[in-house]
């Protein structure tokens, strides 16, 4: 799994901030993997939640999602796994 995210760092404001959450599914020479069309996980824990889908297939080999602040300071992170895949955790500060 290749992921990829708009922003490490949200800020909790006057409203909720939000990140776009892009996954690249890659065969073991890291070419895009065109034919996966495997679901994916999400699993957000700490201050972020999952808005987008929590399970999505990768059509074309890519797919994604998006999480959001909870209206807390602090830390959160998503976890994305597919089976027969290693799972990828990505950790976001909020402000």
């Amino acid at each position: 799994l290749d992921v990829k995210t708009s922003a490490r760092v949200l800020k909790e404001g006057d409203t909720y901030d939000m990140a776009a959450i892009r996954v690249r599914v890659s065969d073991e020479d890291n070419n895009l993997a065109p034919y996966a069309q495997i679901p994916l996980f999400y699993e957000a824990s700490g201050e972020i939640e999952v808005v987008g889908p929590k399970v999505s297939v990768a059509e074309g080999g890519m797919t994604g999602t998006y999480v959001r602040t909870t209206g807390k300071k602090g830390t959160g992170c998503l976890k994305i796994s597919a089976e027969g895949l290693t799972p990828v955790t990505l950790e976001f500060v909020i402000e």
